[in-house]
């Protein structure tokens, strides 16, 4: 009993998540974006880099886009690994979205993370600042490699 009631606790203290609907992500993120996955896309003036989770089948999936190519690589990963990556990805959807800054033009990244029909969408307009949106994007980035 003392479990369920401390369970319960745990989730009332959990501050709920800045839902959006999936159908108004961006085209490009959407078709990236698992039913149950995160996408991190990094943009230059050099190309492109999408890392996918697919949390479902445990694949985390890499696309590089430059102007001459488009290169994807797949793999499995530890279930530990897509169990931390998904819990980052909870957290920054549940916290600040940082401060707002007018778009660079030659570089940005965003975070997007997918839960059904529901979605968290984060632009960085450059880099993303708040805190547990660039952990889950620098821990992406780490384990795609």
């Amino acid at each position: 009993m003392i479990r369920l009631l401390l369970a319960l606790c745990a989730c009332a203290a959990q501050p709920p998540r800045a839902v959006v609907a999936r159908s108004t992500l961006p085209e490009n993120i959407r078709v990236q974006l698992p039913t149950h996955g995160i996408v991190v896309w990094i943009a230059g003036e050099q190309g492109s880099l999408f890392v996918t989770l697919d949390r479902d089948t445990k694949m985390i999936r890499t696309r590089t886009v430059r102007p001459a190519s488009d290169e994807t690589q797949a793999r499995t990963l530890r279930a530990e690994d897509t169990k931390r990556l998904w819990s980052l990805a909870d957290a920054a959807w549940r916290t600040s979205r940082g401060p707002s800054h007018p778009p660079h033009l030659d570089y940005n990244e965003v975070l997007a993370v997918g839960d059904g029909d529901d979605a968290f969408y984060l632009d960085g307009h450059g880099s993303i600042e708040a805190p547990a949106a660039a952990a889950a994007v620098r821990a992406m980035l780490d384990v795609s490699k």
